[in-house]
């Protein structure tokens, strides 16, 4: 029988001028889409006008973590301030080909 650790889930913030980078490191998934929210509103609330969200940390991501992404797109085009995604690994950005959208998200590089 194979078993698979999976560690914890974290989600770290780190700040710069300007400018915030949160790092979800896990799975992102329904059970912890909430944490990442509570960051990410945390920044808008404190008028962070750049953040970068991490992907680089995920091992897994479903549905959720998708629409949450799509979601904070679009609330940065309707509200002026500027949200870039930072790729995952390919198990992660897998899930973006499958839902045709990797063309439509605003990554911060592509490798």
């Amino acid at each position: 029988m194979l078993t698979q650790h999976i560690g914890p889930f974290t989600c770290q913030v780190s700040r710069e001028e300007g400018e915030a980078v949160v790092s979800p490191r896990g799975e992102l998934d329904m059970a912890t889409v909430g944490a990442v929210e509570a960051e990410l509103q945390q920044l808008r609330q404190n008028g962070t006008p750049r953040i970068i969200l991490d992907l680089g940390g995920l091992t897994f991501m479903d549905s959720s973590g998708l629409h949450l992404l799509v979601r904070w797109t679009n609330e940065a085009s309707k509200d002026g301030f500027e949200f870039q995604l930072e790729p995952g690994p390919p198990v992660v950005q897998r899930i973006f080909e499958l839902a045709a959208v990797n063309d439509t998200l605003p990554w911060r590089r592509q490798d």
